[in-house]
């Protein structure tokens, strides 16, 4: 499996995470710069995607951003999503980025793994360091701004020097992955608690129902 494929893998397994109603078929669609897929055309993901490129991938002198539409489904509906890939001239695929082609928000950020930076395998970041810098992470790639009231949740160390922590609000979820030693990113996924809300007003309409029974 190549080093493109892991990383799409990675997206789709946080997404995953925040929502049982995650991503369940990809259909590859017509690549255009100047025509919208969705609202958004791959001219203006782009120019969305380099600021963050240069914040992920800093240690890079060139990146190349290469865009894909794509189109995921969600409770039977289907969402037209933009994938961005930053490839390096001379180490290969870098960072992997996911756009929501209708709203522009960016739904989840991957780093290559082996793009972190490699230190003293003993300096672990506390689980305090690890939820400021996650928080950090949330606002540098915009995030943040999704939502307010952000609140951290389950904070949990895994044993390939990585920190995960959960962010929520009442409208949004977020999981975070860094890497221990260096709070360098490895990981972030956003979305909507969809599954949940639609849960919701399966119960309302069945409550309300009962009582036009009654």
């Amino acid at each position: 499996m190549n080093r493109l494929a892991t990383l799409r893998i990675v997206a789709v397994a946080g997404l995953s995470l925040l929502t049982a109603c995650s991503i369940t078929r990809f259909r590859r669609g017509r690549q255009a710069s100047s025509h919208p897929h969705g609202r958004y055309t791959l001219n203006q993901i782009l120019q969305r995607s380099l600021p963050l490129s240069g914040a992920l991938a800093s240690h890079c002198e060139s990146l190349k951003l290469v865009g894909s539409p794509l189109v995921t489904w969600d409770m039977g509906r289907s969402i037209p999503i933009w994938t961005v890939d930053g490839v390096d001239a001379q180490d290969g695929l870098t960072i992997h980025l996911v756009w929501d082609a209708d709203s522009g928000e960016l739904i989840a950020a991957v780093r290559s793994a082996d793009k972190v930076t490699s230190v003293n395998a003993k300096a672990v970041l506390t689980p305090t360091d690890a939820q400021r810098l996650t928080s950090s992470w949330l606002t540098t790639l915009g995030m943040s701004e999704l939502a307010t009231g952000w609140r951290a949740g389950s904070t949990t160390y895994n044993p390939d020097f990585c920190w995960r922590v959960e962010w929520w609000t009442d409208t949004r979820g977020a999981v975070v992955t860094i890497d221990s030693r260096t709070g360098e990113l490895r990981t972030a996924v956003t979305k909507k608690p969809a599954c949940e809300t639609e849960q919701r007003r399966t119960a309302q309409a069945r409550a309300m129902a009962a009582l036009g029974r009654q």
